[in-house]
């Protein structure tokens, strides 16, 4: 579950990067969350907004 979890974010922190939700992700998403997502990717494209993310990684972290 944590590495779902962990891969989710990982391809929706590059697809907002990109402005495009991908179809991977809308698979893993709730309707309203995939609504949501759809319009703020298209407010960032209507008003010029690019992210960029550099160094992007994600660490597994041990509880233990």
């Amino acid at each position: 579950m944590l590495e779902g979890a962990r891969s989710l974010f990982l391809q929706l922190t590059l697809d907002r990067e990109k402005g495009i939700l991908s179809e991977e992700v809308r698979g893993h998403l709730f309707p309203d969350s995939r609504e949501h997502l759809k319009k703020q990717f298209a407010e960032m494209s209507g008003q010029n907004i690019r992210e960029e993310y550099r160094n992007l990684s994600v660490r597994k972290w041990s509880w233990f």
